[in-house]
């Protein structure tokens, strides 16, 4: 009714843009650090409703709004504990062979930071916003041989953190705040080679001193439709003021992905 589309069951969250994607699916072989510090080491996925709606509007722009509510198995009192979501989504034709996708993201929920923490004791909040952009070059008539994407994602996060005295008041009460964000580019060099390189920083959604970046060059390439071949070198920096680290990490990963079967459409 109304026009809406309803999802329920578990599923991958409508915050952000990348966390929407399940991780063989991405652009490059992880998700990036501020999706695995903000999100989780698999981005989020709970279950709840999911309600989304296409706004009309004058501008010739598609815009869809998306409403979740989502009930976590990890942290915070039950009953709680549910996390309010909302995604804001536009997408707009530049040109012919370029597009512009432009989303906003919302989320809060009560937590509770003690073990013994009561539905009649005050429970700490957090909230996260975040903003993604996607930028697509695809020139008629050299689809397949030509094409370019740029897509960044900002996250923020305000926690609220203390502890319970005997008396169940609460006291040592402080705000973290923490930021991340990542950005990418990938560049399609024949039919089936890809070369990219992505760019993370982050900092801890429970500590804002630490924060760690990393650097990712990659190259894709496409073997047939159902065999893909990437490999990908990973420079690490953390940056911890409560466990200094002197030197960095360094890795490079070569990813095999196979399919089998019916390859489903990709969203745009």
């Amino acid at each position: 009714p109304w026009d809406l589309q309803v999802k329920t069951g578990i599923f991958r969250t409508s915050f952000g843009k990348m966390n929407k994607v399940h991780r063989p699916e991405i652009n490059q072989i992880d998700y990036p650090k501020p999706i695995k510090n903000f999100l989780g080491s698999e981005g989020q996925k709970e279950p709840g409703i999911s309600i989304s709606k296409i706004i009309p509007n004058p501008w010739d722009i598609y815009s869809e709004l998306t409403g979740e509510i989502l009930t976590p198995s990890d942290e915070g009192v039950k009953g709680k504990d549910q996390i309010y979501l909302a995604h804001l989504r536009n997408y707009i034709d530049i040109t012919d062979s370029s597009s512009l996708e432009f989303g906003l993201s919302f989320q809060t929920r009560d937590i509770s930071d003690t073990d013994d923490a009561t539905l009649t004791k005050r429970n700490f909040r957090q909230t996260m916003e975040g903003i993604d952009l996607t930028f697509r070059w695809d020139p008629p008539g050299q689809k397949l041989y030509k094409s370019f994407i740029w897509q960044t994602e900002f996250f923020a996060s305000q926690r609220e953190s203390g502890s319970f005295d005997e008396a169940g008041f609460t006291e040592d009460v402080k705000d973290i705040n923490s930021f991340g964000f990542y950005t990418f580019g990938e560049y399609q060099l024949t039919q089936r080679l890809f070369a990219g390189a992505r760019f993370d920083y982050s900092q801890f959604p429970t500590n804002d001193k630490d924060s760690e970046w990393s650097i990712s060059p990659y190259l894709t390439f496409w073997q047939s439709e159902f065999t893909r071949l990437r490999l990908e070198y990973t420079h690490l920096e953390r940056n911890s003021v409560t466990m200094p680290v002197e030197e960095g990490d360094n890795a490079l990963t070569l990813q095999a992905t196979f399919t089998l079967g019916a390859h489903k459409p990709h969203p745009f």
